[in-house]
């Protein structure tokens, strides 16, 4: 959402998603919430499907697509008006930047060690912009939650798993498995009683460890009041 907004989104607006992950899905929904038409570049017959049930006016399989830049231009004329890269390699990051028609705007999410070089030319002649984004605001949490409220925003959980098996979790990440978000779940392991989670957390013979964590917390905040 704050990518969305940097980018400045308008109605009628081509917008692309250069990297369909878990971050790609919210910020294609958020495009779309916003008006824009909206191209979803990922890998795979899953995730475009995916693509499509969240409303994508276009799909692009870069496994199947060599040339994503041109395939863009082809879909929309003259290219995007706005374009986030969520891969960030230099290879997507130069192919993003080709997307842009003339005062396009492109919004850099994906984390990378990479270089992203572009011509000063470039940017003058085309009078493109380039922005980074990273996190969000207290406002943009309030809107997140209203979009999801309405139900213009709706989270892919892929799967739930125990914080304990967290290396799996991330094997699957990068394996490029999940089809949305894995959600880790600290309490799927020991599960207390009802209506005794505080009393529970505040138990010292627990042996559930995330227990022990809660009443160290619990007892600094009697301590400081």
């Amino acid at each position: 959402m704050h990518a969305g907004k940097l980018a400045r989104l308008a109605p009628g607006d081509w917008a692309v998603i250069h990297g369909f992950g878990g971050v790609g899905m919210a910020t294609l929904q958020y495009a779309a919430a916003c008006g824009a038409r909206t191209i979803a570049i990922g890998l795979g017959a899953t995730a475009m499907q995916l693509a499509r049930r969240l409303g994508a006016t276009a799909i692009i399989d870069a496994a199947e697509t060599p040339d994503v830049a041109g395939e863009v231009a082809a879909i929309t004329g003259e290219g995007a008006d706005k374009v986030f890269d969520l891969v960030g390699t230099a290879a997507s990051m130069r192919a993003s930047a080709a997307m842009l028609r003339r005062r396009g705007r492109l919004v850099l999410i994906g984390y990378t060690s990479e270089d992203f070089t572009i011509h000063p030319v470039d940017l003058i002649v085309r009078e493109i912009a380039v922005l980074g984004s990273v996190g969000s605001t207290l406002g943009d949490l309030y809107d997140a939650v209203d979009l999801v409220t309405r139900g213009l925003l709706k989270p892919i959980i892929d799967q739930t798993m125990s914080l304990h098996n967290f290396a799996d979790a991330l094997d699957a990440v990068e394996r490029q498995a999940p089809a949305g978000r894995i959600v880790l779940t600290p309490w799927a392991v020991y599960t207390p009683r009802p209506k005794s989670n505080l009393r529970h957390a505040r138990d010292p013979r627990c042996p559930c460890g995330w227990a022990r964590v809660a009443n160290s917390v619990y007892s600094g905040l009697v301590q400081r009041s």
